[in-house]
């Protein structure tokens, strides 16, 4: 179960106030995780709601990372989490319209790009196990939870990349009027426990302190802010503030799968 803010601990800039709306009506109601709706949806002072546009980054490369091959009875981190989310969000498109666009880039994370946050060590760990996993077709034991199938390396590299990429539209390439300001990395495997020397908490790597540690080097954003919530669903995400205020400014979230 997740920690949900109320209108009453609203979370406020000095441009503008974004509270949670626990069942808008103009939202779908199909397997919506609960921070997309708390992004798409904003409380003006005056209690009115209104919905602001997300763009929604994901990609089917991330269902090939399957960790449930060793388990008998599978494992909780599986494919199936991403599609259903990914059926559902056919729906949320039809229904939402321009206020909801996805984006699927072939973006992988670089190997720069991850040594900002995780150790050479690290990434060579990762990259033995994945490669042995591709070579033997069989499961490879990362970390106690955290196990390396033979997509996982494709699955992981992709995940933090679209976090990168969620993090240079919103912050350099799309402030123009209509775009949207905020957006959504509907990803896996997760990415908010595994640190700088090791897995952890089926998280190959850190996706959400790529995207932080990218933002400050890439866009000289001192301080990205990094919060973690608890909707049902294993990726992290991320909404920039308002163009009224500076792009440069993001919001990073990460939750966990329930």
């Amino acid at each position: 179960s997740g920690h949900r803010p109320s209108p009453a601990g609203a979370i406020r800039t000095s441009r503008c106030v974004t509270a949670w709306s626990e069942t808008p009506d103009m939202l779908p109601t199909s397997a919506m995780p609960g921070r997309l709706r708390f992004m798409l949806t904003l409380t003006t002072l005056n209690g009115a709601s209104t919905l602001r546009p997300v763009a929604l980054y994901t990609s089917p490369v991330c269902l090939q990372h399957d960790p449930g091959l060793l388990r008998f009875g599978g494992h909780p981190e599986s494919p199936a989490r991403l599609e259903g989310l990914l059926a559902a969000m056919r729906g949320w498109v039809r229904e939402l319209g321009e206020n909801l666009s996805v984006r699927q880039p072939e973006a992988d994370v670089t190997s720069e790009q991850l040594l900002r946050v995780h150790s050479e060590a690290h990434i060579r760990r990762v990259s033995d196990a994945c490669t042995r996993a591709k070579r033997f077709r069989l499961p490879m034991v990362i970390d106690g939870d955290t196990i390396a199938s033979p997509g996982t390396g494709a699955a992981a590299a992709r995940a933090a990349g679209l976090v990168v990429a969620a993090v240079d539209d919103m912050c350099m390439g799309m402030q123009a009027a209509g775009e949207p300001r905020r957006a959504f990395v509907m990803v896996r495997p997760p990415g908010h426990h595994a640190e700088p020397e090791r897995p952890m908490g089926f998280c190959v790597f850190n996706n959400v302190m790529v995207g932080v540690a990218h933002a400050r080097v890439a866009h000289d954003v001192p301080r990205p802010r990094l919060a973690l919530a608890s909707p049902r669903l294993a990726t992290p995400h991320l909404a920039s503030k308002p163009a009224s205020a500076r792009p440069t400014s993001p919001h990073l979230a990460s939750p966990h799968l329930a």
